[in-house]
């Protein structure tokens, strides 16, 4: 027995490329008032934003300057308490969470990845990542890292 195949789902894929990750608007929101933690960007942790949307814990924000409402933003702190703290990912996910983070600062950008707040992201990643015994050193060089 065969099925029939669907194709208006697939997604086109570069040999070599990772796939492209989807940030959800919640992420862009929640962005403006407060900083993203470093773990909610593992393709993981950015899925679940992604495929539960509805269901997660969000606060209200203070109003931004010129608004009379906040808007609901994610609830950082529940939230991490299921996808990690700053200093508890391994290097690999460190590495792993920065390209991401590095590629949604860059939605962000509206100059894209030639504008300002882009190159200082690229910037403060790769000087971690290009460190010499990087991986060895990860323990003592992340704390800087998120001092930064």
């Amino acid at each position: 027995m065969t099925f029939p195949v669907d194709e208006s789902n697939h997604v086109e894929r570069v040999v070599g490329e990772p796939i492209p990750i989807k940030f959800p608007q919640s992420l862009y929101d929640t962005e403006a008032c407060v900083t993203v933690p470093l773990p909610f960007f593992l393709t993981q942790n950015l899925q679940t934003l992604v495929d539960k949307a509805s269901i997660l814990p969000t606060v209200k924000s203070n109003p931004a300057p010129g608004e009379m409402k906040g808007i609901y933003i994610l609830n950082i702190e529940k939230l991490s308490a299921h996808f990690g703290k700053e200093l508890s990912l391994t290097c690999s996910q460190w590495s792993e969470a920065a390209s991401n983070m590095w590629s949604f600062q860059i939605s962000r950008d509206k100059s894209g990845n030639d504008g300002e707040h882009a190159t200082w992201f690229e910037k403060h990643f790769n000087f971690f990542n290009m460190l010499i015994k990087r991986d060895e050193l990860y323990n003592t060089w992340k704390v800087m890292e998120l001092e930064f």
